[in-house]
């Protein structure tokens, strides 16, 4: 398997909709004659299909824009960023993180943390998707007045993908970055993405530190000796008490024997 490249971040991603706004769609009804509208979740009118309607999400922005020799972007990151696809929605929720882990044929895992959001629909991009939820002219004016004066979300996805497992410092830095993003700001988000991929350095095994700040917030980055079990990224008592001692022993087991859970 190797050891993993001694660089701290390997890519930063932004998923969201696809440009060309592509409905995802079933195979099984209408097979290859059915309508670029059509929606396994459609319901009775043109309004409720355009809620149900899921979107394809995809890379819609990356640093850097080149692939590693030694480790390419997943191609399926942008399906695991935002599984549920994308559709609008009348409000806007709050941002939520996760953690997904992909792993190579050779066994090497890379980390993705994913901060998702939700970004307001322009005018532009709501009027493609009304074009594709409506079939006909009076079903798209019937959509077009029921959203008159009314706003629709997206979910939208920042992402820092890794070898190595920092969750907390990733999310730390994504959630900052958001922040800056609603805010004016003496530098440009571009500014703050490349100096956490490519300045800020991988800790060696040990004792050593690493810190570095982001919006006056100094986080800090630090790796177990060789000899040592790395310490947890997360609090382990929601764990202790969403399950028993059956399945947590189970659990565990099925960790350290590297097995599937």
């Amino acid at each position: 398997m190797g050891q993993p490249p001694e660089r701290l971040v390997d890519y930063f991603i932004v998923v969201g909709l696809d440009p060309d706004v592509v409905p995802l769609q079933d195979d099984n009804e209408y097979g290859a004659e059915r309508p670029p509208w059509y929606h396994p979740l459609r319901k009775d009118g043109p309004v409720d299909h355009l809620y149900s309607m899921r979107f394809k999400a995809s890379v819609i922005d990356r640093f850097p824009q080149v692939d590693h020799a030694d480790t390419a972007l997943p191609p399926q990151v942008s399906m695991f960023a935002l599984p549920d696809g994308l559709s609008a929605k009348p409000g806007c929720p709050l941002p939520t993180f996760y953690v997904v882990i992909f792993t190579s044929n050779a066994g090497r895992r890379l980390y993705c943390a994913v901060l998702c959001f939700h970004e307001e629909l322009s005018e532009e991009v709501l009027e493609k998707m009304i074009v594709r939820a409506a079939p006909g002219d009076k079903q798209q004016d019937e959509v077009r007045e029921h959203l008159r004066g009314r706003k629709l979300w997206i979910p939208k996805s920042l992402c820092v993908l890794s070898h190595y497992p920092f969750y907390y410092p990733c999310r730390e830095f994504l959630k900052q970055l958001y922040r800056i993003s609603l805010t004016a700001s003496r530098l440009p988000l571009e500014r703050y993405v490349c100096n956490f991929v490519q300045e800020v350095p991988l800790p060696p095994q040990g004792r050593i530190k690493v810190q570095w700040s982001i919006a006056g917030e100094i986080l800090t980055l630090q790796r177990a000796p060789p000899n040592e079990i790395p310490p947890a990224e997360g609090p382990l008592n929601l764990l202790f008490r969403l399950l028993d001692l059956r399945n947590i022993v189970q659990l565990f087991t099925a960790v350290l024997q590297e097995g599937k859970i």
